[in-house]
């Protein structure tokens, strides 16, 4: 009788030796490794997260307070939303809304963008998919500079303050824009250059603008003989470049010169996203 009594206890204490490993198991921050039990993770040798702390995105503090105690930042919210880590060149994300479908009674729609780089700092750089509208690349004719062209004042203007909401322009970086003419810019929209565009994009089929339904409408120089199957409603000319070239419907860049107020031509906006 005591020989089976010391059976089930040994059996008892196996189980909740068991079930308290499984119970402290937590997955290492640094290198991914999960099922550590320890305090140090198997793999790399990072200590376990404590419980309640978080580092401070504005110093790299650690803390346990809802305010950072060394420069004051507030804790950020926890979010399920993917990071910026989550993402790759050439996967396509939603952000923000713009009218495409060309009725404004059932709201905006979301604008789909490429992720056509990203920067060392996890900042994804983002060019829409589609011509999301029709603007001059400069009301009037002449030799206008990006930082000089009403494009870039539309773009970070009335196209930003129309596409985002408030928690959506507080992931969109202020960038610095190269320019190869003029002074170099600081931009929340923009638009690629002509190298950028022939570095990024190989072919011409990766640089053929589809049309929305409101870009139709807009009345954008438009072919629906090209890349019909895959874009039924047409592809477009569109400013894919910020220094004054436009690329038409087949995909190949034209300098327009002076003549930068030519209506008909689609934009395709630029964003630098830090999710």
């Amino acid at each position: 009788m005591r020989a089976g009594w010391y059976k089930v206890l040994v059996f008892i204490l196996v189980l909740s030796c068991a079930f308290a490993a499984f119970a402290e198991a937590w997955t290492c921050p640094d290198c991914g490794i999960a099922d550590n039990t320890g305090n140090f993770c198997s793999q790399c040798g990072a200590a376990k997260p404590r419980d309640g702390v978080w580092i401070c995105d504005s110093c790299g503090s650690e803390n346990d307070t809802n305010f950072c105690t060394n420069c004051g930042a507030p804790r950020a919210e926890q979010s399920d939303a993917p990071s910026s880590a989550s993402y790759s060149k050439g996967d396509l994300v939603t952000f923000g809304t713009y009218e495409q479908d060309n009725d404004k009674g059932n709201g905006a729609e979301p604008i789909e963008w490429i992720v056509y780089d990203i920067a060392d700092d996890g900042t994804c750089l983002l060019l829409s998919v589609y011509g999301l509208d029709c603007q001059p690349y400069n009301k009037k004719d002449g030799d206008y500079t990006w930082e000089q062209c009403s494009l870039r004042a539309w773009l970070n203007d009335d196209f930003y303050n129309a596409a985002f909401a408030d928690d959506e322009k507080a992931k969109i970086q202020l960038w610095d824009v190269a320019n190869k003419y003029g002074n170099d810019t600081q931009d929340y929209v923009f638009l690629l250059t002509r190298q950028e565009v022939q570095e990024q994009f190989m072919d011409d089929e990766t640089m053929w603008c589809p049309i929305t339904k409101y870009t139709a409408k807009r009345g954008v120089n438009a072919d629906k003989s090209v890349a019909s199957r895959k874009y039924p409603d047409g592809v477009c000319e569109n400013w894919h470049t910020r220094n004054g070239y436009y690329i038409d419907v087949y995909g190949c860049s034209t300098d327009l010169g002076t003549y930068v107020s030519m209506g008909g031509i689609a934009v395709r906006p630029v964003i630098a996203v830090r999710f």
